[in-house]
């Protein structure tokens, strides 16, 4: 078992992450489908997040073992980037504050910056205290996993962008089951579901560039995936779909500027164990 493990560690991973999310979000869907007549506390999606965190961690030791968790620890945690990286990762804060503006303009609304990071799982917490909570939750829930575990492994004989292309799928059906409980997925539809899996595969571009341009950093990736959560968090109005089209435009900004085989300026980042 553990040498097929070994020579199948995407696949492990993947079946992993889905078992230990889709674990944790299966009260919330029986209860959303009326199958179980039990309050189960939003909260308990955020938790849900970790499920790629876990399963990275979980191949990681069985496969590389003490030095293969130490090695894993210090790329969670790699902060001597440069300055500029730390400004990148943040940087859906002013995507936040451009899609804000271009709603005033088109829709006539009032500023308001409590949309960031407003959660719907926690009643009141917004702002900073939203954003930590994003970074912690899906920023380093699921970094850890994709970015940090599977993507650094399919570089090893594929292209940046052959690499991505894979994990874009599996990267969007690990999200299925909030399609039957999380309001803001049910209320897509068919076309908002495709628009909202395009933006993400634009994104997971995003994401590759900054991950190989970071020394393989997977707290800068955590810190861009968890602001951009908070600066979409609350769903309202037209600031989650503008700012997802202007992640779309900075995706493909980077590949005309940087090239398929690193997407980055950077060599892709592997891991040979």
């Amino acid at each position: 078992m553990i040498n097929w493990i070994k020579r199948n560690q995407i696949v492990t991973f993947s079946i992993l992450a889905y078992l230990y999310s889709w674990i944790i979000w299966s009260p919330l869907v029986l209860s959303a489908k009326g199958i179980i007549d039990t309050y189960v506390p939003p909260w308990i999606h955020l938790i849900g997040s970790w499920g790629p965190l876990l399963a990275a961690f979980t191949v990681t030791v069985i496969v590389g073992k003490g030095a293969g968790f130490r090695e894993l620890i210090r790329r969670l945690f790699r902060w001597k980037v440069g300055l500029r990286w730390f400004l990148v990762a943040t940087s859906p804060i002013i995507l936040f504050l451009i899609a804000l503006s271009i709603d005033i303009l088109i829709s006539n609304t009032s500023f308001d910056f409590n949309l960031f990071g407003r959660l719907q799982e926690i009643s009141g917490v917004v702002g900073v205290a939203g954003w930590v909570v994003m970074i912690l939750t899906f920023g380093f829930g699921e970094e850890t996993g994709w970015r940090g575990f599977a993507l650094p492994r399919l570089q090893i004989t594929r292209s940046a962008s052959k690499a991505t292309l894979i994990l874009i799928p599996i990267w969007i059906f690990w999200h299925l089951p909030l399609f039957f409980y999380k309001e803001s997925f049910i209320e897509m539809g068919v076309f908002g579901a495709f628009g909202w899996a395009i933006s993400l595969a634009f994104g997971a571009v995003v994401l590759t560039w900054l991950y190989n341009s970071s020394k393989s950093s997977i707290l800068i990736v955590a810190i861009w995936h968890g602001t951009f959560n908070a600066a979409v968090a609350s769903g309202e109005g037209n600031v989650s779909m503008i700012t997802s089209v202007l992640v779309i435009l900075w995706a493909i900004i980077i590949q005309r500027l940087t090239g398929t085989e690193n997407l980055s300026k950077s060599k892709k980042q592997i891991i040979i164990c």
